[in-house]
């Protein structure tokens, strides 16, 4: 079905009452601009109407394109919400014969009016109300959980599809809407491009379709509401937040990343930290924002710092129902983002005892000044007293460092440390195996492509080759073709001839009966027009001036016109002004007289021939037409008998003639199919072989494909954890040996 344009839906409600079915819009007033047109809304896919009905407002979809399962869907997604009854949702109704346009029902949707602001547009008005953000926030988390526990997903979450009222969020535009009874289904659409996984396509579709566009909405909500200028810095405009496809297709050369990675404010850095490693995760495996140690990615297992902010961990079955997700408690923190990002306030310090290090410095002290001033001397023996002060204060440095090395404050750090190793270490393995995987990718589609290019080079010479074959084929039996094609033309010849003869015999008579009748037309046409150039003299020359009664013309101007010759009304002309007695008045009035003379012999003009003047022309005409056809009739008998005789005696030899055309032709087609049948034998046997080695290089692909998918995911939790192990090694950069020795010396800092 071919669908109306925005015009013509224009042109269409500009009359309500005639071209929408339901009662209620049949009496609606639809909005209109300041130049009293409608005024539509227009998106990719459809074209929205405001239309006030009573104390009512609907939004009236009008849909530009359509999909085959379009009310299907619409019908789920309607029981679903209304089973589901969440305030981020409004009410419609899909009405399959709801507007008429140039005499044609097409659907509608009469959707509740939200007359709300879109979220980007409130986001630049409350830039400089940071508050007012980070609640927007908190309650983009909380629809986040309420849509997850739902199964619910937007399917197009977007500043134009966001509404915010009353501080509330409202959603709108469920065109790609996923609810749980259209699992199976496909998606229509994939998106806002600055809002979507740049790898997501319409085979995603189900109840994580939205994780990816929650992040990027709930991320930059967060960074705004810590740095408000990040909105001018990156940009921002009509058709995204802080974010566009390119930085998601290349977060290393992306200017928002990199104002986030570079901030002087260690919460964005972290943030930047982590959202962006995101984006190496396959669209499947984003995970939820409500939960990302979900059960769904394979990060479940480290990242449990989640879990001191959350109710509780997901732990959903491998069909992703919807029902498992556990909601946010009382008291739970819906902003565990700011949580991760923060950065550690907490500062660790020196708890272990001074007493043994201070004892064993202080004894080492003692017995050093003892030895090094004695009352006895000798050279010999301050050598050897020197020496045991050497070892005595190399035990009061070791006493010190022992005590630095074992204060629990360094016990418990050296453990981090380890951990913290290990992860990066962990990382740098994990990127060499990523690596490796690419590599072998490489190589697979490298080998992939030239086993394609020998596959397509193999078809192709099939396909020359059987068309060389095809072409000897017909070359061949085109020649056996024109050699018998010969021998018919040969044996035709004289018929062709015959029947030339005859064409151009009844062509010549044709076209000299239609001269004849020509020649009837125009005698009868020229007759006709002497009759009627004769008409008006015999009238004018029988109307005498002296009976006629012309006013002002007595006896005596009557018998002075006779004697200048003027007694009809065919002999009055301009020069009867000169005749004696005439004046200008008498010769207009004899003038006039002739003129109406005239019009009412024009009025009785012949229109046709008399009949017997007719019978006579039509009679010499039809001699000359009988005489015609009957020479014609005797040459064409004699003709058609030379014709018959020829055809008797070639019927035989044309109808062998034709046999072997027939023959021709049968075996041509027999070569031409027993060639087909071998080279399609010989072509399937390539494309099964070709087959088996792309499935079999899909298998591999796949395989290799999913190693990486899983070494990133890994990856990803694995930066996390090297993330927050690094944020608590934070709180021990100030647990250093000079500040050890500060603590057991008491020493002021400089």
């Amino acid at each position: 079905m071919a669908w109306p344009s925005g015009q013509d839906y224009n042109e269409a409600v500009q009359n309500p009452l005639l071209n929408f079915a339901d009662p209620e819009l049949k009496m609606g007033c639809v909005e209109l601009t300041p130049l009293g047109l409608p005024r539509p809304i227009t998106g990719g896919f459809a074209t929205v109407y405001k239309v006030q009905c009573g104390p009512r407002i609907w939004a009236v979809r009008c849909f530009l394109g359509g999909v085959t399962d379009q009310q299907k869907r619409y019908e789920e997604i309607s029981k679903h919400l209304a089973a589901a009854r969440l305030p981020y949702t409004v009410g419609f109704d899909y009405q399959t014969q709801g507007i008429r346009v140039r005499g044609q029902w097409y659907p509608i949707l009469k959707m509740e009016w939200v007359p709300g602001e879109p979220l980007n547009a409130y986001i630049e008005k409350n830039l400089t109300h940071p508050a007012a953000l980070m609640a927007l926030a908190n309650r983009w988390l909380e629809m986040a959980c309420a849509l997850q526990k739902a199964g619910i997903a937007h399917g197009d979450l977007q500043h134009g599809n966001v509404l915010i009222v009353n501080g509330q969020l409202k959603l709108i535009d469920y065109d790609g809407m996923y609810v749980p009874a259209l699992q199976g289904f496909k998606s229509h659409e994939t998106g806002h491009r600055n809002y979507q996984h740049p790898l997501r396509t319409g085979n995603q579709f189900g109840p994580d379709l939205d994780n990816f566009s929650l992040w990027v909405v709930y991320v930059s909500l967060v960074a705004l509401s810590l740095d408000p200028s990040l909105w001018q810095q990156t940009k921002a405009c009509e058709e995204n937040l802080l974010f566009r496809k390119e930085d998601f297709e290349k977060p290393t050369a992306s200017a928002a990343f990199h104002l986030l990675e570079q901030h002087q404010d260690a919460r964005l850095k972290n943030l930047a930290t982590l959202f962006e490693p995101l984006l190496a995760l396959p669209p499947e495996q984003i995970p939820e924002l409500q939960n990302p140690a979900g059960a769904q990615t394979p990060m479940h297992a480290a990242v449990d710092w989640v879990k001191d902010h959350l109710s509780g961990g997901q732990k959903a079955n491998a069909a992703r129902k919807p029902a498992p997700v556990p909601a946010l408690t009382a008291t739970a923190n819906p902003s565990w983002v700011l949580d991760h990002i923060a950065s550690n306030t907490t500062t660790k310090a020196f708890r272990g005892p001074l007493a043994p290090p201070r004892l064993a410095v202080a004894s080492g002290l003692t017995i050093a000044t003892y030895l090094l001033f004695p009352h006895h001397g000798g050279s010999t023996g301050l050598l050897v007293k020197s020496a045991e002060v050497g070892g005595d204060f190399l035990l009061a440095c070791l006493a010190v460092i022992a005590g630095y090395l074992n204060d629990p404050t360094q016990r418990e750090r050296r453990p981090l440390q380890a951990q913290h190793r290990a992860e990066i270490r962990a990382l740098a393995k994990l990127e060499q195996e990523r690596k490796t995987q690419e590599g072998l990718l490489e190589s697979l589609r490298e080998e992939g492509k030239k086993l394609q290019e020998t596959h397509s080079r193999e078809r192709a010479e099939l396909k020359q080759l059987e068309a060389e074959e095809h072409a000897k084929i017909q070359a061949r039996q085109k020649q056996r073709r024109e050699a018998v094609e010969a021998k018919i033309q040969a044996l035709e010849r004289p018929l062709k001839k015959v029947r030339a003869e005859i064409a151009a015999q009844i062509s010549q008579s044709t076209q000299q009966i239609r001269q004849i009748q020509q020649d009837e037309t125009t005698e009868q046409a020229d007759i006709l027009r002497q009759l009627q150039q004769q008409h008006i003299p015999d009238i004018l020359s029988r109307q005498r001036i002296a009976s006629a009664g012309i006013p002002g013309i007595g006896k005596l101007i009557v018998w002075q016109l006779a004697r200048s010759g003027y007694t009809t009304a065919e002999d009055i002309d301009a020069n009867i002004q000169n005749v004696y007695g005439i004046g200008g008045a008498k010769a207009n009035a004899l003038l006039d007289w002739r003129k109406q003379m005239e019009k009412e012999a024009q009025a009785s003009l012949p229109k046709s021939l008399p009949p017997a003047t007719t019978a006579t022309i039509k009679a010499k005409y039809d001699k000359q037409r009988r005489t015609l056809l009957d020479r014609l009739e005797q040459e064409s008998r004699r003709l058609k008998q030379q014709e018959k005789s020829l055809q008797e005696k070639t019927q035989g030899a044309l109808q062998t003639l034709e046999n072997e055309v027939k023959t021709i032709q049968a075996d041509e087609k027999q070569e031409r199919d027993d060639l087909i049948r071998h080279f399609s034998q010989a072509l399937e046997g390539a494309e099964q072989k070709e087959k088996e080695q792309a499935q079999e290089f899909a298998q591999k692909r796949k395989a290799i494909e999913e190693a990486i998918a899983q070494i990133r995911s890994r990856m990803v939790t694995q930066n996390w954890q090297a993330t927050r192990t690094q944020r608590s090694l934070e709180a021990f950069e100030t647990v250093t040996f000079p500040a050890y020795l500060q603590r057991l010396f008491r020493l002021k800092r400089s």
